[in-house]
């Protein structure tokens, strides 16, 4: 691939990934402040959803972070009640996380205030508009998949 359009779609990429998390995330983040929990956690909080167990090790991997980064996110997940550590009952040398009801109320409660936040921001567009970026991002889904 030629250099030149190369260093255009990673500034591209990097561009625009900041400004769509700002324009999308940006209620989330209150609520994110307010529960004293950063993005990261977040990130953590769904990967641990979307597993039915997950211990540490395989968290790390799934994030692509230091085991012990990941531990510390964990922890702070466990100290304000959104996630519990669990013992395989096979061995319990095994240590799984989950949510907690908290947790997943949590979750909840995020996801119904970025589709408010969404739907707010996208009432804005027309319909062409809205059609163009559900058409983006479909593609980007389909590319991401080829390329990984």
């Amino acid at each position: 691939m030629d250099n030149n359009l190369m260093n255009e779609l990673f500034n591209d990429i990097f561009s625009v990934i900041p400004v769509f998390s700002k324009v999308i995330l940006n209620v989330g983040d209150i609520l994110l402040k307010e529960n004293g929990i950063a993005r990261a956690h977040i990130i953590v909080i769904y990967c641990i959803k979307n597993q039915e167990k997950i211990n540490i090790t395989e968290l790390s991997k799934i994030l692509s972070a230091p085991k012990p980064n990941v531990t510390c996110w964990v922890d702070k997940l466990v100290k304000i009640g959104f996630v519990e550590r669990a013992f395989d009952e096979a061995d319990r040398r095994i240590i799984y996380v989950k949510l907690t009801e908290k947790g997943l109320k949590f979750v909840q409660i995020y996801e119904e205030e970025l589709r408010k936040s969404f739907a707010l921001k996208l009432g804005k567009a027309d319909s062409k508009d809205i059609e163009l970026l559900k058409d983006t991002l479909e593609n980007m889904k389909k590319l991401l998949i080829k390329i990984n």
